[in-house]
């Protein structure tokens, strides 16, 4: 393959369940679960909100710092698309 070539991407069904997972079902929670305890803190909605917010920013900040991790935990192929 070269730059500019028509490429089909695969992954697994698994790992496609565990990016859905990691990138969306998880953050979702957090970001949940950060509203919900800074509501119980504070019972200010503004601060729960900013909770909510940090919260899922912090996760995404450990995301990124394990990020290399995730990426030896992920293989995907590219193969060329034929030509029609």
């Amino acid at each position: 393959c070269q730059t500019g070539d028509q490429v089909r991407v695969e992954i697994s069904n698994v790992q496609a369940w565990k990016a859905l997972f990691f990138g969306i079902i998880l953050p979702f929670l957090v970001t949940i679960l950060g509203v919900v305890i800074g509501l119980q803190l504070s019972g200010n909605d503004t601060i729960a909100g900013a909770a909510g917010l940090l919260s899922v920013a912090f996760y995404y900040g450990l995301l990124y710092f394990f990020r290399s991790a995730a990426e030896r935990s992920f293989i995907i192929k590219a193969s060329p698309v034929p030509e029609a």
